[in-house]
């Protein structure tokens, strides 16, 4: 084997599930189709839009603020179009929630990460669907761990420059990997390049709780 071949293979990360890559545009490209839309119809029949992404076994996670007061609730995928989904659990105390498409089809998913074995500066993309665009890519770096918001609860956030706006939230924040390491639950009201997120170790958490 000629030592280009063995750099290349030295270079590959497998991520089960999920996908091979090498640089950020193929982890972003691969990443796309776990990300989803969420639309949420009320009691009142007004509706709003969230984001979201899947995960092993057709489960979404999104912010649990996205799911407030919900008559019905769509899932909107790269791959599938729109798909009902019912929600599994919604936490009391994080503002994470979880849902079920209800599809017999197999979802693409992707994959959790480690929030912290970030590091700052770090390299990091948000997919979601701001002020009702599909699936927008944003990317930044890690600007601030620990960061406390009161409106938004009391879970250090992850902080990053990503760009972010209603309808954001729920997005997922990945590290190069194409890893899951944050959620978006908001941003700053005077800078759109402010993205506060909660970390993945949070979301497992609740994961764990849901599928008890």
């Amino acid at each position: 084997m000629s030592k280009r071949a063995v750099l290349v293979l030295l270079l590959v990360l497998v991520l089960p599930g999920a996908c091979t890559t090498i640089s950020l545009v193929s982890t972003i490209d691969c990443a796309y189709p776990s990300a989803v839309q969420i639309m949420v119809v009320g009691n009142d029949s007004y509706g709003w839009f969230g984001s979201g992404v899947v995960l092993e076994g057709n489960l979404v996670v999104t912010a649990a603020h996205v799911l407030e007061d919900p008559n019905l609730v769509i899932v909107i995928t790269p791959t599938w179009g729109e798909c009902e989904a019912e929600i599994v659990y919604v936490s009391d105390s994080i503002d994470c929630g979880i849902l079920r498409v209800c599809t017999v089809e197999k979802l693409p998913f992707t994959v959790l990460g480690n929030s912290d074995d970030l590091k700052l500066g770090e390299r990091v993309f948000v997919i979601s669907s701001p002020l009702g665009s599909f699936n927008l890519v944003t990317t930044g770096i890690v600007s601030e761990f620990e960061r406390i918001i009161e409106v938004l609860g009391t879970v250090p956030l992850i902080q990053t420059n990503t760009a972010v706006a209603p309808g954001s939230s729920g997005g997922p924040l990945f590290n190069a990997n194409g890893e899951v390491v944050g959620m978006v639950i908001g941003g700053s009201l005077y800078d759109g390049n402010l993205a506060f997120c909660l970390p993945v170790d949070a979301i497992k958490e609740v994961l764990t709780e849901a599928l008890k």
